[in-house]
């Protein structure tokens, strides 16, 4: 990205009155991995990038106020693709969610802590896929209007699955595709800016099976015609590879997990352009805290049974079929704490993606996957100004990705525990 071959005169094009000012001397890395990655500063403006790229520099911004990087990597700031910030991430989050359901003030404040330690480790977007819907819509909409702050929300609420399937406790319940129907067009209505399924039980809910269908492939049709009607995207929880072949042929457009898809599923998911976000890191903390007395014994049972090679070569089934993977977290469920994307995409690293791969899939290709394509994850010019600096270069080490020295978010610097500039 060449700024003067873009803008000409970049400054002309800046109202000075805008909030314009620049980040200079930086080491940039765009989210797109074929994007420019190298020295050269951002343009901001009215909280979005004006031009950024190597003609961005002292010479180019004339009077506009500075930030002198110190050679320091900025990026895009980070897009968790699937979050709970409602959930306490102890070692039973589902008993604290069902004690606090009813208390959407007290779920709002968690969900607002939560939020706020996942911006201050670089996430600038988290897309929040099961929480009620008063308390995360009314945290997404006081953090937009600037009442607190925290990373940009995008929420489901609450899940669509079976009266005693997976998070029917944090769920509208059908059974069959009119009532699936029916529970699609109700989020809608509330607000949801993506639809969740349930189209398998899940590793956390008693009664429910992790290795079997929710839902017909006709209940989930009828789910996907009316998000896609609506102009949202719907996303299915799937941990077998069943449930996942039912969400393609139903035209979802993603699988959340994938804990146990097969070659033929994963390369069906690939011609359908549908990706995957396999939320590793769940397996990777639950190891960490494995004997803690605390965990509920149902949920260590699946766990153990859901080995981490059977992960391991899912995913592997998914990378080698090039499904499209973005990075998410699942926070908030046992162990995994709010901000841990960092870890996830070190973990699909070390699993085989490439390094400026692994960082899409937390920028540019999560951007994509939330519906924010070219507004997230990229340094393009007209993009938000949600940049994420840090002490050293994530190319060269992707550990890089937790020493986090600034964090900005609408090109507003956030608070952060260390800071670049004092």
């Amino acid at each position: 990205m060449r700024a003067e071959e873009q803008h000409g005169d970049i400054l002309t094009r800046v109202n000075p009155n805008s909030g314009v000012w620049a980040l200079l001397n930086a080491h940039l890395i765009d989210g797109n991995p074929g994007g420019y990655a190298g020295h050269g500063g951002v343009l901001i403006a009215d909280g979005r990038i004006v031009a950024s790229g190597p003609d961005v520099g002292p010479n180019s911004v004339g009077d506009a106020p500075s930030r002198d990087a110190g050679g320091r990597t900025v990026m895009p700031g980070l897009v968790d693709c699937h979050v709970h910030l409602t959930w306490s991430a102890r070692a039973a989050p589902v008993a604290t969610l069902i004690e606090e359901r009813d208390a959407p003030a007290t779920l709002a404040l968690r969900a607002a802590a939560n939020a706020q330690a996942a911006l201050a480790r670089g996430t600038t977007t988290v897309r929040d896929l099961g929480s009620p819907n008063e308390s995360i819509f009314a945290l997404r909409d006081s953090i937009a209007r600037g009442i607190t702050r925290g990373p940009r929300i995008l929420a489901a609420g609450y899940v669509i699955t079976t009266p005693t399937g997976h998070c029917h406790y944090v769920g509208r319940h059908a059974t069959d595709a009119a009532s699936a129907r029916a529970m699609a067009l109700g989020q809608v209505d509330a607000g949801a800016d993506v639809i969740k399924v349930m189209t398998s039980g899940g590793m956390h809910t008693p009664g429910s099976d992790p290795t079997s269908p929710q839902f017909s492939v006709e209940a989930l049709r009828a789910i996907a015609e009316v998000a896609h009607a609506a102009g949202r995207r719907v996303t299915g929880h799937a941990t077998c590879d069943a449930a996942a072949a039912l969400a393609i042929q139903a035209d979802f457009d993603s699988i959340q997990h994938g804990t146990a898809l097969e070659p033929e599923t994963a390369r069906a998911l690939a011609r359908a352009g549908a990706g995957v976000t396999p939320t590793l890191d769940t397996r990777y903390f639950m190891d960490l805290h494995v004997d803690d007395p605390a965990i509920p014994e149902v949920f260590r049972t699946r766990a153990r049974a859901t080995s981490g090679p059977v992960r391991m070569d899912a995913f592997r089934n998914a990378l080698e079929a090039g499904v499209t993977l973005t990075a998410g977290t699942d926070s908030g469920t046992t162990f995994v704490p709010h901000g841990a994307l960092a870890t996830e995409i070190r973990l699909m690293h070390e699993a085989g993606v490439p390094v400026r791969d692994a960082l899409a899939s937390g920028t540019w290709l999560a951007a994509r996957e939330v519906g924010l394509e070219g507004t997230i994850g990229t340094l393009a010019p007209g993009a938000s100004a949600d940049l994420l600096v840090l002490n050293r270069d994530p190319v060269r080490d992707i550990a890089a990705l937790e020493d986090v020295a600034m964090v900005i978010l609408a090109g507003r610097e956030m608070e952060v525990e260390r800071r670049l500039w004092q």
